[in-house]
């Protein structure tokens, strides 16, 4: 609770003014997602989308994380309206290929409106995804101006994301990065409300000792909070990104210079074995 009252504060004091006027979109049909368990390097509504496997396929699973009683919306270039989906898993007939966006509300108990916003790449014909980002959508909501295809977010990369409320940019919003291994850092919206969020280079070594290290993942999220018209609203966009390229050159150039050291303290070690 002190990480909401302390974003709350923020919020609050960056709260942006002039709100475009017009009716909301029309609710799209939804499902209800599966809530998991808490993680413990967040408190804020999280929504993970990954390929599911096994029976389901070349399907999505979706998973709802510190959201009470999601209900669940996916969107598709070709449909802006959502599609219904069977529990909390999208068929690969329903989404399809390329770019899918979901996105999850709900409400806490004071009444905070909550939504939570992630993406999937499936393979094949992607078509372009900049008609999927235009969409609009009602309520709070914090999207990427591009949406990476192959290698995705990396650590020390620069993307651009953009707050809206009902469709319209929103300026002078404060916007919170909090990656999985704990940095936490604050942006502020400019007049288009946009930022542009620098990813840190923060991958803990213990998690770069596998065989392909460069695959290595963890988790972000992007949360921003405003009292609009009399209500709060909470809403986050979570993905994953991956280890700096320049790492891979730096274990490479690690794994030469043992092996380096090897070569010349090999003569040593064999002149060692003949004395004895």
């Amino acid at each position: 609770m002190a990480l909401f009252s302390h974003w709350r504060s923020i919020g609050l004091g960056l709260a942006g003014i002039g709100l475009a006027s017009g009716a909301l979109a029309a609710p799209a049909p939804h499902a209800h997602a599966a809530a998991t368990e808490r993680p413990t390097w967040t408190r804020y509504p999280l929504l993970q989308a990954q390929a599911a496997r096994g029976e389901s396929a070349g399907g999505v699973r979706i998973d709802a994380v510190n959201l009470p009683a999601p209900t669940l919306v996916m969107h598709t270039v070709a449909r802006t309206d959502g599609q219904t989906l069977s529990g909390w898993r999208a068929s690969r007939e329903q989404a399809g290929s390329g770019h899918v966006w979901f996105s999850a509300s709900g409400a806490r108990d004071d009444h905070t409106v909550l939504r939570a916003s992630t993406h999937v790449y499936l393979p094949g014909k992607p078509l372009s995804p900049s008609a999927l980002l235009a969409q609009r959508r009602d309520g709070l909501e914090i999207v990427p101006l591009r949406l990476p295809e192959h290698g995705g977010v990396r650590e020390t990369s620069q993307w651009r994301f953009q707050v809206r409320f009902n469709g319209q940019p929103r300026p002078n919003v404060g916007v919170e990065l909090l990656t999985e291994p704990g940095t936490r850092r604050v942006w502020v919206s400019d007049t288009r409300g946009e930022v542009e969020v620098t990813f840190p280079r923060d991958f803990p070594e213990a998690a770069l000792t596998g065989p392909n290290p460069m695959n290595a993942s963890q988790g972000f999220v992007l949360a921003v909070n405003q009292a609009i018209d009399g209500r709060n609203y909470l809403s986050t966009y979570a993905h994953r990104y991956y280890p700096d390229r320049m790492r891979e050159r730096s274990l490479a150039a690690g794994v030469g210079a043992l092996g380096f050291g090897m070569v010349l303290a090999a003569p040593l070690i064999r002149r060692k074995r003949e004395r004895a």
